[in-house]
């Protein structure tokens, strides 16, 4: 077995309430004897009581990427537009860290938060937001917001940070009614 990533992050804020939590798996399943294999273990020392767990398999095209949301939405995409600025509580421009997959990322501390902006992007049929993110020391929650008609930003997500690089994807067809011409999505760490 090789490890994957942790599950449950959720569960160190979540004061002994019960937790569900959707992970795409970011290494590839290898068969043994025709079957896949998982295992659940716990590598901290905590107690985890697991009720449920399932795997969902989703047959696609090379080209598809797929993920699931934060609510278990599987959902698909191709090539995500990187923002053309992302800027930062303190008014520096991360956009550069933020545009690939590459080891380089902007680290937000408690009360900070990036505003990315994707400029005029057709969101008529929809848009998804994918976000790689990882923790450095503790697991905690990034708030995924949006303007309301009000301009006023509102939380539309949360995604909990994982002990190694995972991805989310958050479904926004429903979270954009005033778009202007501009597609802004804020990023707010509290931890």
């Amino acid at each position: 077995y090789m490890l994957d990533n942790n599950i449950l992050p959720q569960s160190e804020t979540s004061n002994g309430t019960d937790v569900t939590d959707y992970y795409t798996l970011e290494q590839t399943l290898v068969p043994r004897n025709g079957e896949y294999p998982l295992m659940l273990s716990e590598f901290e020392h905590e107690q985890s009581l697991i009720d449920y767990a399932h795997l969902v398999a989703v047959d696609h095209r090379a080209n598809i990427n797929v993920g699931v949301s934060p609510t278990g939405q599987v959902l698909t995409y191709t090539h995500p537009y990187p923002a053309f600025s992302a800027i930062t509580n303190d008014g520096k421009n991360v956009a550069q860290l933020l545009s690939q997959v590459d080891g380089n990322y902007y680290e937000g501390y408690n009360g900070s938060y990036v505003t990315l902006n994707f400029g005029r992007l057709d969101v008529s049929h929809g848009a998804k937001l994918v976000i790689v993110s990882d923790l450095i020391i503790i697991k905690c929650p990034i708030y995924i917001q949006t303007l309301d008609a009000h301009g006023n930003w509102r939380t539309v997500a949360t995604i909990y940070t994982r002990n190694f690089w995972a991805t989310d994807v958050i479904d926004l067809k429903n979270c954009l009614p005033e778009a202007h011409g501009r597609l802004m999505v804020r990023l707010c760490f509290v931890h």
